[in-house]
């Protein structure tokens, strides 16, 4: 009636039975394992009863078809040798599944069967099934899943053009050779120098650049005009130098082998962002680059560039609730200012700004009961740990700023220019024609100014008026003062309660800082090669506790200031900070990020030095095998003429006759102002001076004489009566 690998088409939808099916396999009588063929990515066979195919047979349900693959050759010969390999590798498993009989007809076995086979042949799991379905797919022909390879379209190059990658960057030296332009090089030092010569990672990769890579020996050790060629980015890039982490792989991988078109989503009609919000607590914060140029505070002759601005909106009243202004680039650091000033008391703000205001006109420092946000700072590193705060963070889609367009409005209209005190010098547009300004001319205010300037103008935006339909029926009777958007938000708190909490006095430490643990030393708190300290560390006695053996602390920083960590006190029950025991730290403000940057550029100094050390010492190595020759060349030729004696006697009697010869030019040579002979000057080449004449010294029987002929002495008696005089000149 049917038989496996026949293919058919079913007319109506039953379970999994749509569109075209394979049969791949059958348990008479209780089940028939069948494939769909005409899905979009190949899919796991799935199960059906006997009785019930046979049923759906006889209705006429389902028809057999031509199978549409019949066509694909069952064998692949011009395939390029990664694919070819990876068929070879394909049959293997293959071979494990037929040695297995219902295997495909039982999804559970066959899946913990590919999770095995993926563990010895060392492939994800996943490519494992995409090609054991695909295999179903096409009528048990593996020819299908590599057809791929053979069309002109897709047969590009696969081959990394740059080591550019996702993920965290490099915090200076770049390094922009692609490993398949160097690999063969990597290859050579490798099997020279770890395999052959048994040296290690570090100073292979330090003797391919100086003997595969050519690089000038003056640009290869640090000097006066060059910091050397691991901390110069211009010769890294000249001399296509690759990473060490790049030379480790490729030993990895040497070290391996040896051991053996998208629909579009619909969109809805438009609506407004405070739709469907019941109360303030619904919050939004984003970013911004502001288009003016700001001086320095020390010189307003100074540029020092355009600022970022955070905004958190609540959506409800559109009352901007905190804001957070830098220099930095937007990241979670900048981020986590701005909500502490959206939880805080805004009078802190008034008073640091100098600006004549109370927290009654800036009434707004509540914790919300969700935070929107966009797909950057709060799924980084160290903002994503910022829900445990019990905030719902919703991350909208990226390249979508209607997802979050109250805060994006917000943006642009504390952005558009007003009559008046909004006028700011420096402003430049966003998307500048030809010839308009810059703002770079005109520019005069510094960064403390500008502040004061832009919480000016958020009290301005949070004072304007809100639409007349969206003020609530009771609220009404409060007056004009409702209508506004910081009045609707403070109406809203009191009357729309239940989406806002107060912020816990220990909120900041856990939730907006970064919570690590450090190591309590007898010097204070260690973390980042830096110490900090305070005079309740030492009341606690945890100064005491570590002179027996250090031990795990928790702490709390933020990025941004590495002058400072605070830490739990178990007694107080706050938080107290500790200070950086370097007092450079804090003058110069220098934040976590660049202590960082401290300790990578160290680690990078200390590759250099080894570079120089290699480099330098390749250089010595000739002068001493030189020395160590000529000695040994030395010592043979007098070793001819006498016998070498070892007893103590001798030795001593050597000795003391060295140290008298060692002080007899006195201090002279050692201040270098001898003016004779160099200090301890070693006799001129094949000859000694014997009783004050020169005597030749022979290197071999010549002219038919013998070693003793030549001196004129005989036996070894003679040769001891030798050695005695060159014993007397010593003297």
């Amino acid at each position: 009636m049917f038989q496996i690998n026949e293919v058919y088409s079913s007319n109506i939808t039953y379970q999994k039975i749509i569109g075209k099916l394979r049969i791949v396999d059958t348990i008479i009588p209780i089940t028939v394992s069948l494939v769909q063929i005409d899905s979009k990515s190949p899919s796991s066979p799935f199960l059906i009863e006997y009785d019930k195919w046979v049923e759906l047979l006889d209705r006429s349900t389902v028809q057999k078809i031509a199978d549409p693959y019949e066509l694909l050759p069952q064998r692949q010969t011009d395939l390029p040798p990664g694919a070819a390999n990876k068929l070879i590798i394909f049959n293997k498993i293959l071979d494990t599944i037929k040695d297995k009989p219902n295997l495909l007809s039982n999804p559970k076995k066959l899946y913990h069967h590919i999770l095995e086979i993926s563990t010895k042949f060392e492939i994800s799991d996943r490519t494992i099934q995409r090609w054991i379905f695909s295999w179903l797919r096409y009528g048990f022909n593996a020819s299908g899943i590599f057809q791929k390879y053979l069309d002109p379209i897709n047969d590009k190059s696969k081959i990394q053009k740059s080591p550019v990658k996702r993920g965290r960057k490099s915090l200076k030296i770049k390094y922009t050779v692609a490993s398949s332009s160097i690999c063969e090089k990597i290859e050579k030092a490798v099997n020279l120098y770890i395999t052959r010569q048994k040296i290690s990672v570090i100073d292979a990769y330090n003797e391919m650049l100086i003997k595969d890579l050519k690089v000038p020996k003056e640009y290869l050790e640090t000097s006066d005009n060059t910091p050397g060629i691991l901390l110069n980015q211009v010769l890294i890039d000249k001399y296509k130098i690759p990473s060490i982490w790049q030379f480790r792989y490729r030993y990895r991988l040497i070290k391996k082998v040896n051991k053996g078109a998208p629909q579009e989503i619909p969109s809805g009609k438009r609506g407004h962002a405070n739709e469907g919000v019941h109360g303030p607590g619904f919050f939004e914060i984003d970013a911004t680059y502001f288009q003016i140029q700001l001086v320095s505070r020390f010189s307003k002759l100074q540029l020092v560039g355009r600022p970022v601005v955070y905004l958190i909106v609540d959506k409800y009243s559109d009352c901007i609730t905190g804001y957070a202004l830098s220099l930095e680039n937007a990241s979670w650091a900048i981020a986590s200012l701005a909500l502490l000033n959206c939880f805080s008391d805004k009078s802190i703000t008034f008073e640091r700004l100098g600006l004549q205001y109370s927290s009654a006109d800036w009434p707004a420092n509540h914790l919300p009961s969700e935070l929107i946000a966009d797909r950057a700072e709060l799924v980084s590193n160290i903002g994503q740990d910022f829900p445990r705060s019990h905030i719902k963070v919703t991350i909208t889609p990226s390249g979508d700023p209607k997802a979050k367009g109250t805060v994006e409005g917000m943006h642009n209209t504390l952005k558009t220019t007003k009559t008046g005190r909004f006028e700011l010098p420096g402003r430049y547009e966003k998307i500048r024609k030809r010839r308009q300004p810059d703002g770079t001319k005109s520019a005069n205010l510094d960064l403390f100014e500008f502040e004061s300037i832009i919480v000016e103008a958020i009290l301005d935006i949070n004072n304007d008026p809100v639409k007349s339909n969206r003020i609530p029926s009771d609220a009404v009777s409060q007056g004009a003062k409702v209508a506004s958007r910081i009045g609707l938000y403070t109406w809203a708190i009191n009357n729309r309660p239940g989406f806002t909490r107060v912020m816990p006095e220990d909120f900041i430490y856990e939730h907006l800082m970064i919570n690590t643990t450090a190591t309590m030393t007898p010097r204070g708190i260690y973390y980042e090669d830096n110490y900090f300290m305070c005079d309740r560390i030492h009341e606690l006695g945890f100064t005491t506790a570590a002179l027996e053996q250090n031990f795990p602390f928790k702490i709390s920083y933020h990025i941004l200031f590495g002058s400072e960590v605070h830490f739990r006190d178990p007694i107080l029950k706050k938080w107290i900070k500790a200070s950086n025991i370097d007092p450079n730290i804090k003058r110069l403000g220098v934040s976590f990020i660049e202590i960082r940057q401290l300790n990578a550029d160290r680690k990078d100094l200390v590759k250099q030095a080894s570079l120089n050390s290699n480099s330098k010492g390749n250089s010595r190595k000739k002068t001493v095998k030189k020395t160590i020759k000529d000695a040994a060349s030395e010592s043979g030729r007098q070793k001819a003429l006498g016998k070498l004696k070892t007893n103590k006697n001798t030795i001593r009697a050597n000795k003391e006759w060295e140290k008298s010869a060692d002080r007899r030019d006195g201090i002279a040579p050692y201040m270098g102002t001898n003016s004779g002979e160099p200090r301890n000057a070693p006799p001129k080449k094949d000859r000694l001076k014997v009783n004050d004449k020169l005597v030749k010294v022979p290197t071999k029987a010549t002219n038919g004489k013998t070693k003793n002929d030549q001196i004129g002495k005989k036996g070894d008696d003679d040769r001891d009566s030798y050695w005695d005089d060159v014993r007397d000149t010593s003297r």
